[in-house]
């Protein structure tokens, strides 16, 4: 007797073969299920190789993570650093390798945009420490976001801002503030409570060198000397300080440049800083002094050329700076070159320097710049011809607008000014007028210069109202809107200046009667312009305009003509000068 077949299980097992549809019949909503799950892990499987996922590289990364964590508890910020560049990917916005990175950047007092990025990634993701706000408002400020920093500084606790390191901070900020007589009041705080820490020492010694007391002087000047031998970052401070000091005997310059030599972390700049001081205490040594430094610093790399290059421009001495420097690279250093450069237009070697910037070149500075030194030299190789210089400084502008470079366009803009083409400089002097830039108020006003000169009233008016719209309280803007208008016939209705706003000034009294003239109320403005005792306020302009209107409203034929005949008629607006026809 044959044994029943066995039972079926509840979910029976799958073959790949099972969750094929039979020919003319329909898929089991199992098998479409199953179907469904295996596109989807092909589809991750599929989005992981495209992104080049590397499950080995996050361990590695976590690895380089613990790594760098040991070199930095150890002291060893070179290997630390090594590690934290090897560590890839999402490991990066990892809380371990943001609180990783931003102990090596306090230690290392480096980057401190990036570790101000670091620390407010992790109060947003809720790992911040005490201290990291104080860290924050020290690194806005040294990237001088000072409203930031004191943001984050009046967010510390009563016993942190009573710290040294937020005291020192409290102190710059107030003094970047303007608060100097609160930071004073704090600084004397900060010498009264830490008088032995070294920093704290040094900023009191290099505050009492500038004091009215001949003995305190004398003391500091010792006490800085002293941490000058003692070596650490506060005795490179001290070498520093006193190498500002016009005061120095040569001797003492001589010294500090002994002290300073085997410091770790004195910079060419430093010591050059030194060398300017004996060279200007003893220049009959200058020559040999100078060529000393070239050969101590002329093998160096890219970053030492330019500190040396920069300290030769200082002294002027842009030939050796020619000499020193290869063209080949020159032509590939941004920041030589523009040394050298302003150099040989500071030494008016104009052939050079056209030489020097020859379209074609791949220039290492921007060709906004390049074009306005092009320009420089053109007007200087041949002052007959200016539609070459010119031309350069079309260029300039247009590349600054499309670089927008703001010192390339004010350097064409001065340029421009300086020639008489005063067009250009309108139009550089237009882009740099952002609204709402720091300098929009000072560069319209440049504007108005430029379009006063080339006597067009429709180019003021424009100009005229966004002065206004900065300083909407200020007369002199008020007055200036509203003569425009009425001189132009325009916008008679929105004149501002009114009984309440005038002053009973010859200039108001012009004013009004100009706008009752337009409003054809002759009778008024004849009124109004008897008040005026006094035209010597008047602009040629206004003079103009008041004799047009005596002659006309108030019949004034004879006096009228004798104003007239006194004005300067070539910087009239066209406006002006019919009021001045008016009169003749």
């Amino acid at each position: 007797m044959e044994s029943p077949p066995p039972p079926k299980p509840e979910f029976p097992e799958t073959d790949i073969e099972s969750l094929i549809p039979k020919k003319g019949g329909s898929i089991s909503w199992f098998a479409l299920l199953a179907w469904v799950l295996i596109g989807l892990v092909l589809v991750g499987i599929t989005g992981l190789i495209l992104k080049k996922f590397d499950v080995g590289r996050m361990r590695r990364s976590s690895h380089f993570v613990t790594q760098a964590r040991a070199a930095l508890d150890l002291g060893n910020l070179p290997e630390a650093l090594t590690a934290i560049q090897q560590v890839q990917g999402p490991t990066r916005d990892t809380p371990a390798f943001l609180r990783l990175l931003a102990d090596y950047l306090q230690k290392a007092s480096v980057e401190p945009a990036l570790l101000a990025d670091a620390l407010e990634k992790l109060e947003l993701a809720g790992h911040a420490l005490p201290d990291d706000l104080l860290w924050l408002s020290q690194s806005r400020f040294l990237t001088g976001e000072t409203r930031k920093a004191r943001a984050a500084w009046n967010r510390l606790s009563s016993s942190q801002r009573s710290g040294l390191m937020a005291m020192k901070l409290n102190v710059d900020l107030l003094r970047k503030e303007g608060n100097l007589h609160q930071a004073a009041e704090i600084e004397l705080q900060l010498f009264q409570l830490f008088p032995d820490e070294p920093e704290v020492a040094f900023r009191k010694a290099v505050k009492d060198l500038d004091g009215p007391f001949p003995e305190i002087k004398d003391a500091a000047w010792k006490v800085l000397f002293k941490m000058a031998s003692d070596g650490g970052r506060t005795g490179l401070d001290a070498v520093r300080a006193l190498s500002r000091r016009t005061e120095l005997s040569l001797a003492e310059a001589e010294k500090l440049l002994k002290l300073a030599a085997p410091h770790p972390d004195i910079s060419p700049a430093d010591r050059l800083m030194l060398v300017s001081t004996i060279m200007r205490l003893n220049p009959a040594q200058r020559e040999a002094t100078i060529q000393a430094e070239i050969e101590r610093y002329s093998t160096g790399g890219p970053a030492i050329l330019a500190q040396l290059a920069a300290w030769l421009t200082r002294e002027k001495e842009y030939a050796k700076i020619r000499e020193l420097v290869p063209e080949s690279v020159l032509l590939n250093s941004p920041d030589l070159f523009p040394l050298v450069a302003q150099g040989l237009q500071e030494q008016q070697k104009w052939q050079e320097l056209m030489d020097l910037l020859k379209k074609g070149k791949k220039l290492p500075v921007s060709n906004a710049r390049a074009a306005t030194w092009r320009a420089l030299a053109a007007r200087n190789l041949d002052p007959s011809d200016i539609k070459q210089a010119r031309a350069h400084l079309e260029e300039a502008i247009q590349q600054g607008l499309s670089e927008r470079n703001a010192l390339a366009l004010l350097g064409a803009a001065t340029l421009a000014e300086s020639w008489h083409l005063t067009g250009l400089a309108l139009q550089a002097y237009l882009a740099l007028a952002q609204p709402g830039s720091p300098s929009e108020l000072q560069m319209l006003e440049k504007c108005w210069e430029m379009a006063s000169i080339q006597n067009d009233s429709a180019l003021l008016v424009p100009l005229a109202s966004r002065l206004l719209k900065l300083r909407p309280d200020d007369l002199q803007f008020v007055r200036r809107y509203d003569y425009l208008c009425l001189l132009r016939g325009v916008g008679l209705e929105t004149t501002l200046l009114d009984g309440e706003t005038a002053t009973g000034s010859a200039s108001d009294h012009l004013l009004e009667a100009l706008k009752a003239y337009r409003l054809h109320d002759f009778a008024r403005a004849s009124v109004v312009l008897r008040k005026v005792r006094d035209t010597r306020d008047f602009s040629m302009g206004e003079k103009a305009v008041y004799a047009g209107l005596l002659a006309t409203a108030c019949n004034e034929a004879s006096q009228a003509y004798q104003i007239a005949e006194k004005i300067h008629t070539e910087g009239l607006l066209p406006e002006e000068r019919k009021f001045w026809e008016l009169a003749r």
